[in-house]
């Protein structure tokens, strides 16, 4: 029986970990309007309040709670899949294919235009490497050739 438990104690902690789960805000002892999937060195957001700052409901990719890739919509299902399956990598493979979904005030703009205000764009470089940004850059020229 003792195994049984444990064995359920692990499953249970595995399907657990990377949920989406609103956080406590320590001072006030609220409850967060986002929630959030926990990765090892990014994490998931989702604010499915139109109330917020973005003014819609938005998903984003946050890398090390200094870069905010910010795509409008409800798009937790489909990264919370890749990032438990391909991590960071993922993630990010998926919000280049959706792009075009990307909020006005996404921090891929900062990166892609070599703004280097509050080092977004060295960050940047720095958790998803050079490759990663150069395909973003073409990414986003290719995006606005089109519209």
């Amino acid at each position: 029986m003792a195994k049984l438990r444990a064995a359920y104690t692990s499953y249970f902690i595995e399907k657990t970990l990377h949920m989406f789960k609103h956080q406590t805000i320590p001072t006030t002892n609220e409850r967060t309007i986002n929630s959030v999937a926990d990765f090892k060195d990014y994490h998931l957001s989702h604010d499915g309040s139109s109330m917020s700052a973005y003014g819609c409901e938005t998903t984003a990719l946050v890398l090390k709670n200094t870069v905010f890739f910010v795509l409008k919509g409800d798009h937790r299902d489909a990264m919370q899949a890749l990032a438990e399956k391909d991590g960071l990598q993922g993630c990010f493979d998926y919000f280049l294919e959706k792009l075009s979904l990307a909020h006005k005030i996404s921090e891929h703009h900062n990166v892609v235009a070599d703004n280097d205000q509050f080092s977004i764009a060295s960050n940047a470089r720095k958790y998803l490497g050079h490759d990663n940004i150069t395909r973003l850059k073409e990414a986003a020229r290719k995006l606005k050739e089109d519209h």
